[in-house]
C-alpha cells in the first residue's frame, strides 16, 4: 500500500481493564519512523499469575504480518 509509519501523526497502543475500561498504559510513537511499516509495541506476558506488558518500540520493514511473524518462531 506504500504506507509507512512516518506518515501517521499521535500514533499510540493502550491497554485497557476490560471491565473498567481504565487506561492501564499507553505507548507514544513519538519518533520519525520514516520507512517502517510495521512496529513491534511490545509483549503481553504472564508472571507469578499476574499480566505484564513490556514496552519495546523497535519499528521494522516488514511487508506482511507472516513476515513479522517469522521473528517469534
Amino acid at each position: 500500500r506504500h504506507q509507512h509509519f512516518g506518515m501517521i501523526e499521535n500514533a499510540f497502543i493502550r491497554i485497557c481493564d476490560s471491565e473498567t475500561g481504565k487506561e492501564l498504559c499507553r505507548y507514544n510513537l513519538s519518533e520519525n519512523y520514516d520507512a517502517m511499516t510495521a512496529m513491534i509495541f511490545g509483549e503481553i506476558y504472564r508472571y507469578n499469575g499476574t499480566w505484564k506488558f513490556n514496552a519495546i518500540g523497535q519499528p521494522t520493514n516488514d511487508n506482511d504480518i507472516s513476515s513479522l511473524a517469522r521473528r517469534y518462531q
